[in-house]
């Protein structure tokens, strides 16, 4: 006899937009219509550790007086990106250098020559790390360019 599969609940709109709402509200990240099969897979795991059936009900749950503040931490854990490293999305950082970089620097004044970058949800700090040799591979700095990185994360 095989083991069955948890019933997996289904994230209907009114739902949706409360855990939009609460996910914005906690970090800041603005999740679109897109987005609502992805929350509802990776949410699934937080109605499984407490035997919700329903979305509903882990709503109410997590509005009521028993629910402890790590809950909304556990939650915002669950459907946040967890991954960082150097060069995550080899690609963009390409893109970087031999389009976006130039560009910003062609653009910008020459009594300021400084781009300032903002690196936003980088956990340990590869991607901020990763603007910045990205740009000392141009040839902006031999150019006179510097280059200022502001990295945050959520929590």
């Amino acid at each position: 006899m095989s083991p069955q599969t948890p019933n997996r609940a289904r994230l209907g709109h009114k739902a949706f937009e409360f855990f939009k709402e609460l996910v914005y509200e906690e970090t800041g990240i603005s999740l679109g219509p897109e987005k609502r099969y992805l929350l509802e897979a990776r949410l699934q795991k937080r109605l499984n550790e407490f035997e919700f059936d329903q979305f509903d009900s882990y709503i109410q749950w997590l509005k009521s007086r028993t629910c402890p503040r790590g809950e909304i931490e556990l939650l915002i854990e669950t459907v946040t990106v967890g991954e960082t490293s150097f060069f995550r999305h080899a690609a963009h950082f390409r893109i970087l250098k031999e389009i976006v970089f130039p560009a910003l620097a062609a653009g910008l004044p020459r009594k300021d020559n400084t781009l300032r970058l903002w690196s936003a949800g980088c956990s340990t700090g590869e991607e901020a790390y990763s603007l910045a040799m990205a740009f000392h591979e141009t040839d902006l700095p031999s150019r006179n360019w510097k280059v200022k990185v502001f990295a945050t994360d959520i929590l």
